[in-house]
C-alpha cells in the first residue's frame, strides 16, 4: 500500500505522518466505529521510519509493504497465544493440578511477550515496517 501524507511529529528516526483515508470503515457514523467518538473518520496516523529526513510539515509519500498486516497479525497474535498453550501444556506435565497448569502458562506468555518485545529492534521485521519513500515537498 502506498499513501501520501503530511509529517506531524518527529521522534528520533521516525516519523508520526497522517494520511487521508479514500473512504471510510463503514461504520464510520456509528458509536464504536472509526468516527463515531470524536475522532476524525478520514485521518490515519502512521509512524515509520524517516528514511529520507522529511521535516515536520512536510508531504511525504510512504509505503506499507504487501502482507505487513498479516505478518504483524501472526506476531502479535500467534505467537502469545502458542506460548499460552505450551506453557499450559507444559505445566500439566510437571503436575497435573491447575496451579502448575497456570503457572506454566503465565510464565511462557511472559516469555513470548518479552521476546515480540526484543523483536521490535531486531532486523528480521525490518521488511514489514512502513517507510517514508520519497518528499513530496515543504
Amino acid at each position: 500500500m502506498q499513501a501520501e501524507g503530511t509529517v506531524v511529529r518527529l521522534e528520533g528516526a521516525h516519523a508520526h505522518v497522517k494520511v487521508m483515508r479514500e473512504q471510510g470503515c463503514g461504520r464510520c457514523h456509528e458509536v464504536g466505529g472509526c468516527g463515531g467518538q470524536g475522532h476524525d473518520s478520514k485521518c490515519q496516523e502512521f509512524v515509520v521510519d524517516n528514511t529520507f529526513g522529511a521535516h515536520l510539515g512536510q508531504r511525504v509519500r510512504i509505503e506499507v509493504p504487501e502482507g505487513a498486516a498479516l505478518t504483524a497479525a501472526l506476531l502479535m497474535y500467534g505467537i502469545p497465544l502458542l506460548a499460552l498453550l505450551l506453557g499450559a501444556g507444559l505445566g500439566r506435565l510437571v503436575s497435573p493440578n491447575d496451579a502448575a497448569v497456570a503457572t506454566g502458562a503465565g510464565v511462557c506468555l511472559v516469555l513470548a511477550l518479552l521476546g515480540l518485545r526484543l523483536t521490535r529492534r531486531m532486523s528480521f521485521v525490518d521488511h514489514a515496517r512502513a517507510r517514508i519513500t520519497g518528499t513530496l515537498g515543504a
